[in-house]
């Protein structure tokens, strides 16, 4: 039996977003010992919401306790409060008239939908007088006397699980125990794991509060057990229909058969059976926040920028917006453009995946791209083919040769899909964004250059700006997975500290005779100085650490360094038995995908790479990355942090630990603005992992002695 370990949990659930009772309630209860409910208000449907789990439930003998809510008019509470009549008369009358409605509710129904709930109210009679089920109404109460349930009502919303290997799991929320909230409803709720560390707190306050208010130990709270009324006023003609676990068990199994026959018919029937995706299907398979991002791209007159986190789904949303345009203008040519190689690969692989045939990979030699391209453009143009696109490097679709060519055909309309759209201003590359293309879509997780402000404002102008943000703060956790960042400070040793103060004499002293300006010279012996830090001898003891902390638990992982790094990152490795292979620009592209492959299927425990790896590789079983070199860039630690929150099965959370060097020890009186600089650098890397986080004040506590030097510099 597996547990809820096992399980795909997110950490909250909304039921707009979430098919709960598919993705979180059955599978749950399905490997459940206990599950323990509070709601509002009760209801005859408790029995029919478990039904895709009962075979389940009566095999593993999962104890189930309810409390529960109703209401109480104001006549029967004063008939109470003077005795007239007793607690137990009200909820016996309440409970009556719901079963009563849901009995006149059967009668009408057809045969098949009839047998299915008589057999659920059969089966609950089975699980009350088994004792799997025990209900209790909850009251808010004072001094023992239930207070005015239309002003004080029972009202928590909890449910609480635990399997057979003694792990426990706590939802709470404002969804209740009805078939409107688990699927009509707009209604949300989180969950918390015993086995999390960082949500114990809110865990343990759910979970003991549940066993107090059960036992009447609470102080303002009273439960009042109503087995007895169910099991023998409600339920009386139902009461030992079933005689043993093994036939409830077979006529819930036939009967769950019918129920999927019977969708599956409907299904054939209505068109509405399970779909291949396909360059025709895509849209309909979009998350709500995707579409909205193509139609806002849309209105914008088929222009502008997608700003989505890494691992949102950029690629998927796209192939959607290629589906719309051929839709609606089918003389159209696409050309897609990606930094890389091994980018590129992915787009055609995936173009090809959806039924997309007349593609032209616009890489390699001059005279066989040209030749492909022609050929696809004369294809389309006599009609043997639907579209055509091409998809090539920045490097590729900047040449003048690619240019001419796609501009003298009879193709009228152009539309170009920059993917890590950041790249697309570089001096070379911006030459190929010319005005022929028509409708224009960028795509980044951080559609700005680092450090060029005026080339920003020129690439967001020429696509049309920005029209639609999805950030990381949205994404975690429905989308991407939570993320624990683990920072590690070391200081620079006795030599690297005087290498260091060394190069910070004389770059002052080139700022003060430049008047504060920065000139080239400058700029390389500050670049000097910030190698000191990255290939600082003293990381090495901190990777250790991190090494030895994990153990065997090394798998998955993604660990980034410098260039003079590498090799000695290789050799800690293999001291360790840990088996690893390093990818770098300088490998073929076909070399560097079989590493991928193969760290995928295991065979690499981990990967090692310099920049090679920041962006758009789609492996989501990455669990965690370990950051030896990093530089001041957003966009490459922004990069890098998207790479590892891709969610996959089994993959509950993912683990950054990062390596970080102050130049000092204590900090000293006077720091100069190029140290500043340095350290805002550093603050501002460490600031935008930790907002995201499931532990930032763990972190934020550690740099703030040296945040404080910041406060009045810009």
């Amino acid at each position: 039996m597996s547990n809820f370990r096992d399980l795909k949990i997110s950490s909250t659930y909304y039921n707009s977003e979430n098919e709960i009772l598919k993705e979180f309630l059955i599978p749950v209860l399905k490997v459940s010992k206990v599950y323990k409910r509070e709601t509002y208000c009760f209801s005859s449907s408790i029995y029919s919401l478990i039904s895709e789990a009962l075979v389940e439930i009566i095999k593993n003998k999962c104890k189930i306790k309810y409390i529960v809510g109703i209401e109480i008019n104001e006549k029967d509470l004063k008939a109470i409060k003077r005795g007239l009549k007793d607690d137990k008369q009200i909820i016996k009358a309440h409970i009556e008239q719901e079963f009563g409605s849901v009995e006149n509710l059967i009668k009408g129904l057809n045969k098949y939908s009839r047998d299915i709930y008589e057999n659920r109210l059969k089966a609950l009679s089975y699980l009350i007088s088994e004792g799997i089920l025990d209900i209790k109404i909850g009251f808010v109460s004072k001094n023992k006397r239930i207070m005015d349930p239309d002003k004080f009502k029972f009202h928590p919303k909890v449910m609480i699980f635990e399997d057979f290997d003694g792990n426990k799991i706590v939802a709470t929320g404002s969804t209740n125990e009805s078939l409107g909230a688990l699927t009509h409803n707009q209604e949300t709720f989180d969950v918390y794991k015993s086995w999390n560390k960082h949500t114990k707190e809110y865990f343990d306050r759910h979970y003991d509060l549940f066993d107090d208010f059960w036992d009447n130990k609470a102080k303002n709270i009273r439960t009042i057990p109503i087995n007895d009324i169910i099991e023998n006023n409600v339920l009386k003609k139902y009461k030992g229909h079933f005689k043993s676990r093994e036939e409830i068990i077979e006529v819930e199994s036939k009967l769950n058969e019918i129920y999927r026959k019977y969708i599956s018919t409907m299904n054939e029937v209505s068109g509405k059976g399970e779909k291949k995706i396909n360059k025709d299907t895509v849209y309909d398979y979009l998350y709500k926040f995707q579409k909205e991002g193509i139609e806002k791209w849309e209105k914008n007159g088929h222009k502008g920028i997608l700003e989505m986190a890494t691992g949102t789904g950029k690629t998927f949303t796209a192939m959607a917006s290629i589906g719309n345009v051929l839709k609606s203008d089918d003389n159209t040519l696409i050309a897609i453009t990606a930094p890389k190689k091994l980018l590129v690969s992915q787009w055609v692989k995936q173009l090809s995946d959806f039924g997309y045939d007349n593609i032209v990979e616009v890489m390699g030699t001059k005279t066989r791209w040209t030749k492909d391209l022609r050929g696809a453009i004369l294809k389309k143009e006599l009609g043997r083919a639907k579209e055509i696109i091409c998809v090539g490097t920045y490097d590729s679709i900047c040449k003048e040769d690619f240019l001419e060519i796609i501009e003298k055909n009879h193709i009228g309309t152009k539309m170009l899909i920059a993917d890590e759209m950041h790249h697309s201003w570089a001096p070379k590359y911006k030459e190929g964004l010319v005005e022929l293309y028509s409708k224009r879509l960028g795509l980044s997780a951080t559609p700005e250059r680092y450090m060029d402000i005026d080339g920003t404002k020129e690439m967001q102008d020429y696509f049309g700006g920005i029209v639609f943000t999805f950030g990381m703060d949205k994404a975690i956790p429905k989308f991407l997975t939570e993320y624990e960042y683990k920072a590690e400070f070391t200081k620079l040793s006795e030599d690297e500290r005087n290498k260091y103060d060394e190069l910070t004499k004389v770059i002052a002293k080139r700022i003060a005779a430049n008047k504060g300006k920065i000139d080239e010279q400058t700029f390389l012996l500050i670049l000097k100085r910030s190698k000191i830090i990255i290939n600082s001898e003293s990381k090495w003891e901190c990777f250790d650490k991190i090494l030895d902390k994990l153990g065997n638990k090394l798998e998955k992982t993604l660990i980034y360094c410098s260039d003079k790094q590498i090799d000695r990152v290789r050799g800690t490795l293999h001291s360790r038995k840990i088996i690893a292979h390093e990818i770098t620009f300088r490998q073929p592209l076909e070399h560097r995908k079989r590493i991928i492959e193969l760290f995928k299927s295991n065979e690499y425990q981990v990967i090692v790479a310099m920049k090679i790896l920041d962006e758009g590789i789609d492996v989501p079983s990455i669990k965690r990355a370990i950051i030896l070199a990093s530089s001041g860039n957003p966009i490459e630690f922004v990069q890098r942090r998207g790479r590892i929150l891709r969610k996959f099965e089994g993959k509950e959370y993912s683990e950054i630990y990062d390596i970080i060097v102050f130049p000092w020890e204590k900090i000293p009186d006077f720091i100069d603005s190029s140290d500043k600089s340095l350290l805002r650098r550093e603050i501002n890397r460490i600031d935008e992992f930790i907002k995201n986080s499931m532990n930032p004040l763990e972190v934020a506590n550690k740099i703030a002695k040296f945040k404080s030097l910041l406060v009045d510099t810009k």
